[in-house]
């Protein structure tokens, strides 16, 4: 991930499944508050990422009841 000025931020995606980590990620949404959604098949789970001045910010999704 890469800011404004192209400086790079962090980076996401190597395999596994831990926090910005991915087995096989099979969607990906931005929406316009700069919140990035990551839907992950194999891990069976959705990242949400949210886009800060000075990286990311790895949020947990609502559980579903």
């Amino acid at each position: 991930m890469f800011n404004r000025e192209f400086k790079l931020l962090m980076y996401v995606g190597v395999r596994g499944d831990a926090p910005g980590q991915f087995w096989l990620p099979t969607s990906v949404h931005v929406d316009d508050r700069d919140g990035i959604y990551v839907t992950d098949y194999m891990n069976s789970r959705l990242q949400i990422f949210q886009l800060l001045s000075d990286g990311l910010e790895t949020e947990e999704p609502a559980a579903k009841h």
